[in-house]
């Protein structure tokens, strides 16, 4: 006998820059058997990285058959709560699965990011875990723990395998750590279609006093989406950093088709009809807007202008931007 149970998925990465068009808590139903119908744990525990929490094999086995198991070196107990199949490699996922089955807590902070394959976060090595402010606490050795009076149901979801927060919880957590690579995970998430709208939306549910990890991500976003005057600035810096290795350039130099301006460049070697465009998400949020600016690009390309984009990213690896501005420089020299 089966029974429908009614979970939350996260929003869908629309990335059209309208909020409302959000899906914010969309039903799935999933098929969930009746209890006394607990899976074969072994099963179970494939699908958990080789582990499983005691009150999952107490569901099937008796105590005395667990401890045979373990007795006979099939497993292992990594604590009271939690038992390890001897088969399965000592992974990093394996020690978080062990840390949210130990602790009922879900992977957080930059754990999370390496679930999600955030930017930055790719050889991220420790594992922490969050609890909800009610539940029983308990402690993992090999986490660490936090405890929010904010997270909710919705705000977790399973990556592979594991109980995890959502990106924007995830990104909140990062910027309230002062964590360096905060950025880099924020644009990482950003090219990878999460919707800015839906991060500010959790950032203001989660904004609290003692949390100046919301504010410093809405920041952020606002630095890398408005086209105001956080873009000029990011056009000076980008200019800046330029002109300390010696490339020369103009600030918003128009380009004219006949009597028509196609394009006011952020930055410009009129000369060599070089354009340096510092890109924000905003012009690029949806296809269309991602067409509209091939379209320019080719216009402009047409006209004889080479095209560079800048993005934020670059700031942090300049030296990469500065040889590939040098190297147009040198392509455009020799045929000009």
């Amino acid at each position: 006998m089966s029974q429908l149970t009614r979970i939350s998925r996260p929003p869908t990465h629309d990335c059209s820059g309208d909020f409302s068009a959000l899906d914010i808590s969309v039903p799935l139903y999933v098929v969930m058997k009746e209890r006394g119908e607990s899976p074969d744990i072994h099963d179970a525990m494939a699908s958990q990285h080789g582990a499983a929490a005691t009150r999952q094999v107490r569901a099937e086995l008796p105590w005395r058959k667990q401890r045979a198991l373990v007795d006979n070196r099939v497993w292992q107990q990594d604590d009271h709560r939690v038992v390890v199949s001897r088969a399965t490699p000592d992974t990093w996922h394996r020690r978080v699965m062990i840390a949210t089955l130990a602790s009922r807590g879900v992977a957080s902070h930059g754990t999370a990011a390496r679930l999600h394959a955030l930017d930055g976060f790719n050889w991220f090595d420790e594992v922490h875990v969050t609890l909800r402010y009610h539940q029983r606490r308990h402690h993992h050795p090999g986490a660490v723990t936090h405890v929010s009076r904010v997270l909710e149901p919705a705000d977790q979801l399973v990556v592979h395998g594991i109980p995890a927060v959502i990106v924007p919880v995830a990104l909140i957590q990062l910027a309230d750590g002062g964590s360096d690579t905060f950025s880099k995970a924020l644009e990482g998430a950003m090219r990878d279609g999460i919707n800015p709208a839906w991060i500010r939306h959790v950032a203001a549910r989660y904004d609290r006093p003692s949390l100046g990890g919301t504010r410093r991500l809405v920041r952020a976003l606002d630095e890398r989406v408005n086209s105001t005057l956080p873009r000029s600035w990011f056009q000076r810096l980008a200019a800046r950093l330029l002109a300390e290795v010696g490339i020369e350039t103009v600030d918003e130099h128009p380009v004219h088709d006949g009597n028509r301006m196609l394009a006011q460049l952020d930055l410009a070697i009129p000369a060599l009809r070089i354009g340096i465009e510092c890109q924000s998400w905003q012009w690029h949020a949806t296809p269309a807007d991602q067409q509209r600016d091939l379209v320019r690009k080719r216009r402009l390309r047409r006209l004889g202008w080479d095209i560079t984009d800048c993005w934020w990213s670059d700031i942090d690896r300049i030296d990469d931007l500065v040889d590939t501005v040098r190297t147009v420089i040198a392509e455009r020299s020799e045929r000009l």
